[in-house]
């Protein structure tokens, strides 16, 4: 999640352009298709020679989106929590835990609601800095716990699993243009079917490009404009469609994104460009970090 310098912290030539880049590096994790790569997750504050101070983020971010089912019309609440682990040094460590919350507004199951978790991720990777530059590299894992079929006997349980084991790779570079700051990241990642599915199915490559304009308002706000490719190829496999070819998607975002002492809040909305009939997505997210405390005293 993107943070936003501390006011407290006095502005000083040669620190002034550290603060955008880590701004612009946890931007970057909310247009990834992939869930956000911990080395993404800098917290920008003027501090001496653009270090960030070691700390553990507790995070959560909300998605909600209206969906049509044969019950009737229900409202889908995407939640995601996660906790952000930044140790001295430039090693990076994230876990995320999705929870899908389903509740009928029209229909027989009116003022119902069903929940089911998701699959839960751990990721590891590394944030570089050097003068202007920044770049990172990133690895993930999510394990296919989540509930992955429907059950026909609770109508609005929802299924937010894959099941399928989920290996992602991350690579990022971006560079300061004050007041502004533009980055490119691209991933890749790799699902493979678990264990006991009948006609299973994997996907060598889920591919996505993020393409991010960071603005800096002031002290407490940003504000981010990006872009997102994404290009699927087909599904390999017994359960696979022959017919089946390559599915792309372009994805726009625009973000607020505001400090306020240790919390962090961002909103905004997404939308496909490829598909006419397609809604805006609000998105909406909090993150709360606490210090961790070193021998220098940070």
């Amino acid at each position: 999640m993107s943070r936003i310098p501390s006011a407290s912290a006095a502005p000083r030539r040669g620190l002034v352009r550290s603060v955008p880049s880590a701004i612009l590096a946890a931007f970057l994790a909310t247009l990834a298709a992939l869930p956000p790569p911990a080395a993404c997750s800098e917290a920008p504050r003027a501090r001496t020679a653009g270090e960030e101070p070691p700390a553990l983020s507790f995070r959560a971010e909300l998605r909600p989106t209206t969906r049509d089912l044969p019950a009737g019309r229900a409202l889908d609440a995407e939640w995601e929590f996660g906790l952000d682990l930044r140790p001295p040094g430039i090693l990076r460590f994230s876990m995320r835990l999705p929870l899908s919350v389903r509740i009928g507004l029209e229909g027989p199951w009116s003022g119902r609601s069903d929940a089911a978790w998701g699959d839960p991720s751990v990721e590891a990777g590394a944030f570089f800095r050097r003068g202007a530059g920044f770049g990172f590299l990133g690895a993930g894992y999510a394990a296919p716990l989540g509930r992955w079929t429907r059950d026909p006997t609770r109508h609005l349980r929802p299924a937010p699993g894959s099941g399928a084991h989920r290996l992602s790779a991350s690579v990022g570079l971006g560079r300061i243009r004050d007041p502004a700051a533009l980055a490119a990241a691209f991933s890749w990642a790799v699902s493979i079917p678990r264990m006991g599915v009948p006609e299973p199915v994997w996907r060598p490559a889920d591919l996505a490009l993020s393409l991010s304009m960071v603005e800096v308002l002031n002290d407490r706000a940003g504000l981010l404009l990006g872009l997102s490719p994404r290009l699927r190829a087909p599904a390999l496999g017994p359960g696979a469609d022959p017919r089946a070819g390559f599915d792309w998607d372009l994805e726009a975002r625009i973000e607020v994104h505001l400090r306020a002492g240790s919390a962090f809040f961002r909103t905004g909305a997404s939308r496909s460009l490829t598909d006419p009939s397609a809604a805006f997505v609000p998105t909406a997210g909090v993150e709360y970090e606490v210090r961790i405390p070193t021998g220098a005293g940070t």
